[in-house]
Parts: structure tokens; C-alpha cells; sequence
């Protein structure tokens, strides 16, 4: 009998591996809601088959399945859940030999369990780390998709750092470097593997916009512009409605630096619509946040506070991070006069993070809420509070930004000398 079961539970592992296996491509096409459709029934059968086949080393099953698998997990917002298989197949690898199936399935699986992880919880150092691994199991693996999968992941750690401003200045460098690494290695997959090949053309997109979003940190408005225009001609020649959204918010994003706030709209907007083909939480929400930001600019603020609620409501069911939102979602209805919401949410903001890259925004606009209310001591706190964090960084426009505010907390009070004191800075 344990023989009978053992080959019963083997032929489920092998059908429902399969099964997602073949829904791989379908994540990057025009109709990525298939796929979903396609496992979410079955799911249950699937964790069955995954843990038999990682419990007996069955590296061939899994490592066909691991990206679909993933596309799957990352679509319903189940991060914890995709991590977690992660860890679970990474503590059953233990590769020796160079070129080997296990080597080449570690340094995937750690791969995505690094950018999962920035991801999810922001934590750069946990996600480098992890990168930082992978790229060296990549390496023994000597296979050109597993080494470009590391080295986006630790680009994209990197990227990730450097925009929360934890990354030091002489390390930036390296950002664009692991990405055009990334890029390099997978044109070296071997053009007679057509599912590698894809493989490779979607990391070389999210190469490209990381490319995109790192330049435009750097304030090299044409250079990230080319980037994303590379990307986008890419995901279209793919057929990837989720790449072209993704790209389409990047572009939007370098608009809105430029002031085209029109023009930014649309493309949040289109960049929506595609991800309602999938609704994946991560990439909705935040798509919904950006929708708030730029409707705030544009004045329309009931359509941002719609927009900022929808997108929270999204992440706090999924148990992600909610920093910026927060703030999106506070300026909005302080602009609306609502500065008690306004508060409510920046509270809430400082109690999931005391202190992050965005605790200036709060501390401002505590401020700025204080003031209106005539709450001189509360707003004079605050705003010294933002001061003191914007003299700290490197954004000059921080600091003048928390001087003013400063000085209209003054001349509220009828301090004349107190605010020309702040505008001469």
C-alpha cells in the first residue's frame, strides 16, 4: 500500500506542477487573468503537489513551475505565502556541483524571494542579502537566465534602497551596473530555448524601468525617458499587459516631474485599466496612491481621497506598506479642509513606521494642520521637527519647503520679523 500511495501522490505532483507550468506564458500576455482563473481552483491541489515534490527532491518538477507558481502568488497579493514556499525549497537545496539543476533552482528561488521581500516590507538589507546570495548560486549554476535573475534582484535591491535614501551616494553606480548586467546575461540564453528566451525578455523590461526609475532619481529626465520608451516598445512586442502598465506608471511619474500633470494623468489612467485585467493588489494599490497624488495636484480632491481609499483598503487587506499612501491621502483632505482626517491619517502613518524616508512629509504636514488650527506650540514642534530631518538630507528644496511653513506659522501668529527671518533662511 505506501508504494500504491506514494506513486498515487508522485502522478498528482507531476499533473498539477505541470498544469501551472503551462499557464507560465499566459502572465505576460493580454489576458493574464486566465491564468489566475486557471490555478485559483486548484490551488489547494497545487500546495499538495509542491510540498511532496520539494520533500522528495524533485527538482525538475519545481523548477519548471517556480515562475508560474510565483505569477500566481504575486497576482492574488499573497506574498507571505510566496515567500514562504521560497524559504521552504531553499532549505531543501544544497547544491555541490557546478551547472547542476539544484543550483540553477536555488539561485531562482532566492531571486524572487529577495525582490518579494523588498517589496513587501521595505527592508533592503534583508532583500540585499538575499540577492546577494543568489547571484553567487547563480554564478555556480553557469546558467545565463539564473545569473540574470540575480543580478536584477540585486539592482533592484539596490534601486529600492537608494529611493527610500538608505543607499550611500558612492554605491549608486552600482545600480545601473547589476541591471545592465542583468540585461547582458539574458541575451546570452540560447536562442533555440524559446520559454528562457521569454523568461529573459521580461527581466530585461523590468531591467529597463529600473533602469528608468533609478535615472530619474538622478534627475536624468532623457536618459530615463529612452529607458522606458525601450521597455514599452519591449512589452508590447511581448503582448504583456501587466509590463506595459508597470512601464506606463514609470512614464507618468517622469511626467509628473516635469510638471504635465495632464499628460501624467493619462497615463496613470491607462496604467489602471491594465491592471484591471488582474487586479493584483501590490500594483493596483499602487497605481490607485499615484491616481491620488496626481488628482491632489490637479485639485480634484474628492476623486483623490476616492482613489487614496480604494488603494489603501487594497494594501491593509493584504498587509502591505502604506507610508506614502498615508501621506497621498492626508494631503487630500487637508487640502479638502478636513484637517482632522488629515491628522488621523499622518498618526497612523507614524505609529506603522516612526521613522522612515517619508517622515518629513509627516512631520510637515502635522505642522501645516497645527497652523490652520492655531495650535502655535504643536505646529512650531512639527515644523523644527521637518526642518531638522530636511537639514539633513541632501534636498534643498525640503529644507526651503519647511521654512516656509515656518514662516507662515509666523506670520499666523502676526510674528512679521519671525517669518522674514524663516524666508531669508
Amino acid at each position: 500500500m505506501p508504494a500504491a500511495e506514494d506513486a498515487a501522490s508522485e502522478r498528482q505532483a507531476v499533473y498539477y506542477l505541470r498544469f501551472v507550468a503551462g499557464r507560465e506564458r499566459a502572465w505576460h500576455s493580454a489576458t493574464p487573468q486566465q491564468a489566475r482563473a486557471d490555478i485559483r481552483p486548484v490551488l489547494e491541489n497545487v500546495r499538495v503537489a509542491w510540498q511532496w515534490a520539494t520533500q522528495n527532491q524533485v527538482w525538475p518538477l519545481l523548477d519548471d513551475a517556480l515562475i508560474s507558481m510565483m505569477g500566481y502568488y504575486i497576482s492574488e497579493g499573497l506574498l507571505n505565502g510566496a515567500i514562504e514556499l521560497l524559504g521552504q525549497l531553499a532549505a531543501h537545496l544544497h547544491p555541490s556541483a557546478t551547472g547542476s539543476i539544484e543550483a540553477r533552482l536555488l539561485g531562482r528561488a532566492l531571486a524572487f524571494q529577495a525582490a518579494l521581500v523588498g517589496q513587501r516590507d521595505m527592508k533592503t538589507d534583508t532583500a540585499l542579502e538575499l540577492a546577494r546570495v543568489a547571484v553567487d548560486w547563480a554564478q555556480l549554476a553557469a546558467d545565463p537566465l539564473t545569473q540574470s535573475l540575480g543580478a536584477f534582484a540585486f539592482g533592484f535591491g539596490l534601486a529600492l534602497a537608494a529611493s527610500l535614501a538608505l543607499l550611500p551616494a558612492e554605491e549608486y553606480d552600482r545600480i545601473s551596473e547589476s541591471l545592465e548586467q542583468a540585461i547582458a546575461f539574458g541575451r546570452r540564453v540560447p536562442a533555440t530555448d524559446s520559454l528562457d528566451q521569454h523568461r529573459a525578455r521580461t527581466v530585461e523590461h523590468m531591467c529597463l524601468n529600473t533602469l528608468g526609475n533609478y535615472l530619474l532619481l538622478r534627475g536624468q529626465r532623457a536618459e530615463a525617458r529612452q529607458r522606458y520608451e525601450a521597455a514599452l516598445a519591449l512589452c508590447r512586442a511581448m503582448g504583456s499587459s501587466l509590463a506595459e502598465a508597470q512601464t506606463s506608471n514609470s512614464i507618468a511619474e517622469l511626467l509628473e516631474t516635469e510638471g504635465s500633470l495632464e499628460q501624467a494623468l493619462h497615463y496613470r489612467e491607462k496604467a489602471l485599466w491594465l491592471h484591471q485585467l488582474l487586479a493584483e493588489p501590490d500594483s493596483m494599490s499602487r497605481t490607485l496612491s499615484a491616481l491620488c497624488g496626481v488628482l491632489t495636484y490637479l485639485g480634484d480632491y474628492e476623486n483623490a481621497l476616492q482613489h487614496g481609499r480604494a488603494a489603501l483598503e487594497l494594501r491593509q487587506r493584504h498587509g502591505l506598506v502604506n507610508h506614502f499612501l498615508y501621506y497621498r491621502l492626508a494631503r487630500a483632505a487637508f487640502h479638502l479642509g478636513d484637517d482632522g482626517q488629515a491628522r488621523q491619517l499622518v498618526t497612523a502613518a507614524l505609529a506603522e513606521a516612526p521613522l522612515s524616508p517619508y517622515t518629513f512629509h509627516f512631520r510637515l504636514l502635522t505642522g501645516e494642520c497645527a497652523t490652520r488650527s492655531a495650535r502655535w506650540a504643536e505646529a512650531a514642534e512639527a515644523l523644527q521637527a521637518a526642518l531638522a530631518l530636511a537639514l539633513k538630507g541632501t534636498n534643498p528644496l525640503a529644507a526651503a519647503t519647511a521654512r516656509r511653513a515656518l514662516a507662515d506659522l509666523a506670520l499666523a501668529q502676526g510674528d512679521t520679523a519671525a517669518a522674514l527671518a524663516q524666508a531669508e533662511g
